[in-house]
């Protein structure tokens, strides 16, 4: 059952890209004696420990596996190591001229985690070969978290409000990739026999982290999955959509509330909240959402002071929004990376931006959709991220999507010429 849930067998030869799942999710307590970087930074207001990360061997190798088949076997993925590159000469720059960057905080966990996530997507997409196996990898990776999560939830290892994280990842990073997956699934996947299945865990998983703010991207992404349902598949689907909607709000909800589900743990009262009188004003008045708008707002401040962009570094990055009175990097992915990697960043922008008139042109509505979702998370949602599976899913998913639309304009182009 386990090797179907995607609606695909594994292979013997698929074995070896899944070993970077394992790879990913082993404890650090079991590999911590490999450990050969470690930084933490303590946050000046407490003595909470605001980041700590470790590099060890396995990475290492996870790394050079990668990146020799990505040189010398030429995978098609998406490639960010030029932009790191660039940016690696750029804060060896600003050090050699005594400004602030990673060599002077001895800081590389804004470099790391990237790496890893694209030697990892390398292996893959190398040993997978097929979108349709790189998705059920996809799917595998929210599989595992959600397991740590149940095994988490069981031992009492929550956070306060009984929020639960999954191994070698925060519950706001584990709330993200999900919400991105959701919205992945029903957008390019829409005709996969176990969608909804796939759909229903990576609703549990953020649940269980109590990311509202990824359930509401998923109420949104919902919204456009009805639109493109109505305009582009069949009455039978129609259907199936209505009635999954329908059984969801009429039938789930009310027996979880009857049985008393949504009182007896505080994370689900936490994420009900929200829907209780006008939505609207419940999410503008939450104390999180007021927060997640003034990090976004001191970061505008910062790239007043620094229309080019800081250094690379997650220490910097923190210190320079203490030194504007809050405690938070900026809550928007795009505003986050562009601080820390200046104008390069808007080059994975405009890659993004090219891919949606491509798929304008090949008509290809599901991942145009999604894309367009895509830049208005990256927009109002996130941050810094230094989970190396974060990275891992986004250059997997988005390598899925750059393969099916070259395949795409490559048939379209064959069949116009014959």
């Amino acid at each position: 059952m386990f090797a179907e849930l995607s609606g695909m067998k594994i292979k013997n030869k698929n074995l070896i890209a899944f070993l970077v799942i394992v790879m990913l999710n082993i404890p650090g307590f079991l590999i911590r004696i490999f450990t050969i970087y470690h930084t933490e930074y303590v946050y000046e207001l407490g003595d909470f420990v605001k980041l700590s990360y470790s590099f060890t061997l396995v990475e290492l190798l996870l790394c050079i596996c990668g990146m020799f088949l990505h040189y010398y076997k030429k995978i098609d993925t998406v490639n960010v190591y030029p932009i790191l590159i660039v940016i690696f000469f750029r804060d060896l720059f600003y050090y050699l001229s005594g400004s602030k960057s990673p060599f002077r905080f001895n800081s590389w966990e804004m470099y790391l985690p990237p790496i890893i996530g694209m030697a990892s997507c390398t292996i893959a997409v190398y040993y997978l070969k097929n979108k349709d196996y790189i998705n059920m990898f996809l799917d595998w990776l929210i599989i595992v978290n959600l397991l740590y999560q149940l095994m988490f939830l069981i031992a009492g290892k929550t956070s306060d409000g009984g929020r639960v994280a999954s191994i070698n990842q925060g519950i706001g990073s584990v709330g993200y990739m999900c919400a991105l997956h959701v919205l992945y699934s029903l957008l390019t996947r829409a005709k996969n026999k176990n969608l909804f299945f796939i759909i229903s865990l990576s609703l549990i998983s953020i649940i269980l982290s109590g990311s509202r703010f990824s359930l509401l991207i998923i109420i949104v992404g919902v919204i456009a999955f009805g639109i493109y349902i109505i305009k582009n598949t069949s009455r039978r689907d129609k259907k199936l959509f209505f009635f999954f909607s329908i059984g969801s709000l009429f039938i789930v909800f009310p027996i979880l509330t009857v049985t008393g589900f949504f009182e007896k743990y505080e994370i689900i009262s936490r994420m009900s909240n929200v829907f209780q009188g006008r939505i609207i004003d419940n999410i503008l008045t939450d104390q999180s959402v007021k927060e997640r708008i003034k990090s976004i707002k001191i970061g505008f401040e910062i790239l007043h002071d620094y229309p080019f962009g800081i250094s690379n570094s997650f220490i910097d990055l923190q210190g320079k929004t203490i030194e504007h009175g809050f405690y938070a990097f900026p809550h928007s992915t795009f505003l986050a990376y562009y601080l820390m990697w200046g104008p390069v960043f808007l080059i994975c922008i405009f890659w993004i931006i090219k891919r949606i008139f491509l798929a304008l042109r090949l008509r290809e509505k599901g991942i145009c959709y999604f894309l367009l979702l895509y830049l208005i998370i990256l927009s109002i949602y996130g941050g810094i991220e230094v989970a190396p599976k974060v990275y891992t899913y986004v250059f997997c998913m988005l390598s899925s999507i750059n393969v099916e639309l070259k395949n795409n304009f490559l048939l379209k182009s064959y069949n116009k010429d014959f």
